[in-house]
């Protein structure tokens, strides 16, 4: 096997977890009279962290203050314990990939932008059914995607060079994290954005399925 460790994104990577997103970002900003977007639009809202989604999801004549942030973040996180589960679900081929990649014994980690609360619960209801040795989501003590700092954090405890693992992601962002962190950049055309976007931003390579992972390692 050509690598000995697979890192994953999770929102539009393993999960579409795009209208639940949607529809409790809408309902933040309802919640604050601002008018919602169109559920589509969150594909390139999505991705970046909490606070960078709340500064996008702002009217252009909204000034993103700091106390304007904190609020509708709080919002978010009521509504999104709302909705998590509503439609989320693993893509097309995802549970058939993981359980070839379980019975190969391939170590597998998940490196998210959610919050870890949110990431936790996830995981426990859509992907329990796998053993992925390291979970991370957007917290205080770690720096979120691009930043490689997760990547190096998953393969010391992994035990695996950068040159063992690959990272699987859909969007920009992902395709830099690998970069920064010197593991092989892996997109997926199935998720929130296109092929174009995922080879401009670097990646080494774009699966159009699942399954074409298994024919990468």
């Amino acid at each position: 096997m050509s690598y000995q460790a697979v890192i994953w994104d999770v929102d539009g990577t393993l999960l579409n977890t795009l209208q639940d997103q949607a529809d409790a970002t809408n309902a933040a900003l309802i919640a604050f009279d601002f008018p919602p977007h169109d559920p589509d639009a969150y594909r390139y809202l999505i991705g970046g962290g909490l606070r960078r989604l709340i500064e996008g999801i702002l009217p252009d004549d909204v000034a993103p203050t700091e106390d304007l942030i904190v609020q509708l973040s709080g919002e978010y996180k009521l509504q999104y314990e709302e909705h998590w589960n509503k439609t989320t679900s693993a893509y097309e081929g995802i549970p058939e990939t993981l359980d070839v990649l379980t019975t190969l014994n391939v170590p597998m980690a998940l490196l998210s932008n959610k919050p870890e609360a949110f990431l936790t619960k996830v995981v426990a209801e859509f992907l329990s059914r796998w053993p992925f040795q390291v979970v991370i989501g957007q917290r205080d003590d770690m720096p979120h995607k691009p930043d490689p700092a997760g990547i190096f954090a998953i393969l010391e405890e992994l035990g695996h060079d950068a040159s063992q693992a690959i990272y699987i992601g859909d969007t920009p962002g992902d395709m830099g994290t690998a970069l920064n962190a010197g593991v092989r950049a892996v997109g997926v055309e199935w998720g929130f954005r296109s092929r174009e976007e995922l080879l401009r931003a670097g990646a080494d390579v774009v699966l159009k399925n699942p399954g074409e992972l298994l024919d990468l390692l």
